[in-house]
């Protein structure tokens, strides 16, 4: 069971002194590592690296996304704000982006906070059953 309070938030400041919160329900940002999972999950096992992250960013913030494995699937979905740049492209809110997991990504947030979801894993390799 997960309790607000259990839930680390990683917290990192930009040059221009602009803040970016991520909080931790899945995975780890550096040192910061969000609370075991249930064991007979898919998130129990490290080699999976799934990661939930909550991300607030101040308006004018930059943040890098740190890198994961080559092969984990990581998508970033943009729920609030006004305008961000995700590797130097806008990208507009209610879009979502497919990134490359190995490769550390740069985003710039416009004048408004911005709100993201950040989900990640290696994937399961299962058949998919209707």
């Amino acid at each position: 069971m997960l309790w607000a309070e259990d839930i680390p938030v990683y917290k990192e400041t930009d040059p221009n002194g602009k803040i970016t919160e991520a909080t931790i329900v899945a995975g780890t940002i550096g040192d910061v590592v969000a609370p075991l999972p249930a064991p007979d999950s898919w998130a129990a096992d490290p080699a999976n690296e799934v990661g939930i992250w909550l991300i607030k960013m101040q308006a004018h913030a930059t943040w890098t996304i740190p890198p994961a494995s080559l092969g984990t699937d990581r998508r970033l979905y943009f729920y609030r704000g006004a305008d961000i740049k995700i590797a130097g492209m806008h990208i507009p809110p209610y879009h979502s982006v497919e990134l490359l997991a190995d490769q550390p990504v740069v985003l710039e947030n416009g004048n408004e906070d911005a709100f993201l979801l950040l989900l990640q894993g290696q994937p399961i390799n299962e058949p998919i059953v209707q």
